[in-house]
């Protein structure tokens, strides 16, 4: 029988609680016979996983301690429960041919909610209302704060995966028209296929005809700064910006200068260079920026849904294929 080593979130977890995990896991294997016979679920924290280590054929984490590798004798995949790989791909995983995969697909529905929010709020001109409230204000604003709707407007979606399809599907809802671009669009989408997919080399397109753009995309050498002041100032006029992915995707200064002079109308800002955003950051205090501190994946359902990707990724290892979400090195994610 092969060891499944799970290491438990740390207590106060601000994803979930610090045994739901635990339980989740043990409810979904025991559902599996099959698998129940040939894996067995060893659950462990962070501090107390080396003695336990060399046993694993497969360890569940959210992020390996720095001596965890050398302990790694038996280790064949490493799941983590994020989305995001970048600084988990240790290379003496790689070096070794240890699969490696995240849960992409986890967080659709609750980052896609954290777009809309943010969309509405602009939309409906929250960036002038709820300011006035704090105020005492009962300001209407005229024309200078006009609610509008989104009805009729485009989003553009940059990394079409599986939060693009999911914010597709609730723009669609409000009447939007939505562009998507991913790395290789022959690939298709799952779901929910937008009005346009193209390719990179659609992105100029994408944010020229764009009145939302939405960034859900990794860090990657192709990614970093990818929206620097030229593609920031290709915009429409009074356009929003939205990112969900990497912090890295944005040249910080450059949105800092175009919120500024007024070229976009605002901001969505979830992730940042470097986190947490300085004290010091001009974004802080611009009126017309929305910032949260990396909280749009959390949600109640998080451990549920990587529980399901999880058990599922456990068939195809034990029918001998690679997870779904298998890191690819050549691709960064």
């Amino acid at each position: 029988m092969k060891k499944v080593i799970v290491l438990l979130p740390q207590a106060g977890s601000y994803v979930a609680g610090e045994h739901e995990l635990e339980n989740i896991l043990r409810q979904r294997l025991a559902s599996e016979p099959l698998l129940g016979e040939h894996y067995e679920l060893v659950f462990t924290s962070r501090q107390e996983a080396r003695p336990l280590l060399p046993e694993a054929s497969i360890v569940v984490c959210g992020m390996l301690p720095d001596d965890a590798y050398d302990a790694l004798g038996k280790v064949e995949w490493v799941a983590f429960w994020s989305a995001g790989l970048d600084g988990k791909a240790h290379p003496a995983l790689l070096e070794r041919g240890v699969r490696i995969s995240g849960a992409n697909g986890v967080h659709g529905p609750n980052i896609a909610d954290h777009v809309m929010m943010w969309m509405l709020m602009f939309t409906r001109r929250l960036d002038f209302y709820l300011p006035a409230q704090w105020r005492g204000e009962w300001a209407r604003g005229g024309a200078g704060a006009m609610p509008t709707e989104l009805e009729g407007q485009t989003l553009g979606i940059v990394g079409y995966g599986h939060i693009g399809e999911a914010l597709c599907t609730r723009a669609r809802a409000a009447g939007m028209k939505v562009l998507g671009i991913k790395k290789n669009p022959a690939r298709g989408v799952q779901h929910t296929m937008p009005d346009f997919l193209g390719g990179m080399e659609a992105l100029d397109m994408l944010l020229e005809q764009s009145n939302h753009v939405c960034l859900a995309l990794p860090a990657t050498a192709e990614t970093s700064r990818l929206m620097n002041l030229p593609r920031l100032q290709k915009m429409q006029q009074g356009a929003y910006l939205y990112n969900v992915g990497r912090g890295s995707a944005i040249d910080e200064q450059a949105i800092v200068q175009v919120l500024q002079d007024g070229h976009l109308g605002g901001a969505g800002l979830d992730v940042f260079e470097q986190e947490p955003l300085s004290a010091d950051s001009p974004l802080w205090k611009l009126p017309n920026v929305w910032i949260t501190p990396h909280v749009s994946g959390v949600t109640p359902h998080y451990y549920k849904r990587f529980a399901d990707l999880f058990i599922a990724d456990l068939h195809r290892f034990h029918a001998g294929a690679d997870p779904e979400n298998t890191y690819n090195p050549s691709l960064g994610y």
